[in-house]
């Protein structure tokens, strides 16, 4: 608790040791030695930030695959904030959202629709003669029902 320690690591770690349950503000790693019970050790860990699996590449997915954290290194342990393209956030307790990547830039933007004419029209200008049929078919689409505006839309590809 308090400002960051000396690198610790914590070799054998048990799933019912307190330093598996607080947010330690510290370089600090555990080893737990595990085989199938893994993602129920993550279950029970209100910090879901990352997490690292060391083994062969196919149990290691397997493993990864159901860990309910929001990243997951497999035989390594950087990779996630190394690389700015890779979105980067926590679940549960650690973490607000995806920051980094597309998801972390799409959770930081808000959408917006401007839409302009190039000058304004108060009311809609009369077709042309030689417009006559597409007037007619974009008045139908606009201000009619939908069978009549899946009509108005052959109509305008008719014209096409």
């Amino acid at each position: 608790s308090g400002g960051a320690g000396r690198p610790t690591v914590v070799a054998d770690a048990r799933p019912g040791m307190a330093l598996l349950q607080q947010d330690v503000f510290a370089p600090w790693l555990a080893f737990i030695p595990v085989a199938d019970m893994a993602a129920a050790l993550a279950v029970d860990c209100p910090y879901a930030l990352g997490a690292s699996v060391f083994g062969p590449i196919d149990a290691a997915r397997a493993i990864a695959r159901r860990l309910p954290v929001g990243s997951v290194c497999i035989n390594d342990l950087i990779v996630p904030t190394a690389d700015p393209r890779l979105p980067f956030g926590g679940r549960a307790r650690s973490g607000f959202g995806a920051t980094r990547g597309e998801e972390g830039l799409l959770a930081m933007t808000v959408a917006k629709t401007i839409s302009a004419r190039g000058r304004f029209r108060p009311h809609l200008a009369p077709a042309h003669p030689a417009d006559a049929g597409r007037f007619a078919a974009m008045t139908a689409l606009l201000h009619g029902d939908w069978a009549t505006r899946w009509s108005a839309l052959r109509g305008l590809a008719r014209l096409r």
